[in-house]
């Protein structure tokens, strides 16, 4: 019987219920801190803080926030700041001051959510389809199973270095999961040190198994068809992601195939500031352009893009040189499901699906939380002959 029960049977007022539940709930020290360094205003952080505090069950239905006095002393911040945070969650009826006793969590109709889960993602992935798709999955997948879920992302400064400001202030606030993906180790050392569980789920280039042909899998059905259709030359072109890239190129050598790589440093793509993706694009028509002016019996006989937006360019190119797909050349792109580069004729692809694989690491994540064995796998793919490289 808890304690609210108890005190109506007794005859006490809710008040004093509340004040005497409260009492254990005014034990909790708040389990964030606030950055004087921000531009965000301390009395939001604050009100950030307490809500995601109450909404994670940290604080549950007729508990007692601290006082106003303690969080401003504990924060080392004025009255004032508490004040308007508890009015601001007043307002949103989380919370309700009581006079003389505190301010009561209150509760909500809806189920109460039994946690956090943070993903962390670079800016790089901020815009990208693939990362949307796939923390849009994510999100929708973990609200149901009832986990708040929240993206945070890493930016960089202007000397290029990561800016770890923002994702030191939310791990201070209790996270129930975090999930790094594509995230520098730095990230990692950050979330030990914080003491928040997490797992990166999916492979990343930090996290490719010896061995592996990169996040292109299982390449045999097309190695096979490179057999069936005579290849022995293959153009490699991609951007950044090089550890990937090794792993696809070592496989392609140990099928006996012969290997031209074209790759482009982070640098020479933007380091992926404002329009780069306009600049893969340029990157991939420019070197297209370039190798297929060349004679006729040095081209490859595949040319095989790491990446959609340079496949969009190098498209472009060989159409402007007259080079067509398959009779010249045979093309493979990598491709998301429902984002397909667009061509005359249907392109041979490694296809992406990131809806299947937001699916799969929600579910990793739920799995990893209830202290199930989990391991990292890759993205959810598979490899779709098309005319460009046609099959049989």
């Amino acid at each position: 019987m808890n304690m609210l029960t108890t005190g109506a049977s007794s005859g006490m007022g809710d008040e004093a219920a509340y004040a005497k539940r409260g009492q254990a709930a005014c034990a909790k020290s708040l389990p964030f801190s606030v950055n004087k360094n921000l531009a965000v205003n301390l009395s939001d952080q604050l009100a950030d803080g307490l809500r995601g505090a109450i909404l994670s069950g940290y604080y549950k239905k007729g508990e007692m926030l601290p006082k106003l006095s303690d969080m401003a002393s504990a924060l080392g911040v004025s009255m004032r700041i508490p004040r308007e945070a508890v009015a601001k969650l007043a307002s949103e009826n989380l919370v309700s001051p009581r006079q003389r006793l505190g301010c009561v969590v209150l509760g909500r109709r809806e189920a109460y959510w039994r946690g956090q889960v943070l993903a962390i993602v670079p800016v790089a992935c901020e815009g990208a389809y693939f990362a949307m798709m796939l923390l849009g999955e994510m999100r929708r997948r973990l609200v149901r199973a009832g986990y708040l879920f929240s993206v945070f992302t890493l930016d960089r400064e202007a000397n290029g270095r990561w800016n770890f400001t923002g994702l030191d202030l939310m791990l201070k606030q209790k996270q129930t999961f975090a999930v790094p993906l594509y995230c520098p180790k730095q990230v990692f050392d950050r979330l030990d040190r914080s003491g928040t569980p997490w797992s990166t789920i999916l492979y990343s280039e930090d996290f490719l198994p010896h061995g592996s042909a990169g996040y292109l899998g299982d390449m045999a059905e097309f190695l096979g068809q490179c057999a069936a259709k005579s290849v022995r030359r293959v153009l490699l072109v991609g951007c950044d992601f090089r550890a990937a890239y090794d792993g696809i190129g070592s496989t392609l050598k140990d099928a006996g195939l012969e290997v031209e790589e074209s790759f482009f440093s982070k640098a020479q793509c933007g380091g992926y500031s404002y329009g780069y993706l306009e600049r893969i694009q340029r990157l991939g028509m420019n070197a297209a352009l370039k190798r297929f002016s060349a004679p006729r019996e040095t081209w490859p006989d595949l040319v095989l893009w790491l990446d959609d937006f340079l496949a969009i360019g190098g498209l472009m190119a060989l159409q402007e040189l007259g080079v067509r797909a398959p009779d010249d050349v045979f093309a493979v792109t990598l491709a998301n499901k429902g984002f397909v580069p667009v061509y005359p004729r249907s392109l041979a692809r490694f296809e992406f699906d990131p809806v299947a694989t937001g699916e799969k690491a929600a579910e990793a994540i739920l799995d990893h939380m209830a202290g199930k064995p989990t391991e990292l796998f890759g993205f959810i793919q598979q490899y779709i002959p098309g005319d460009t490289f046609p099959a049989g």
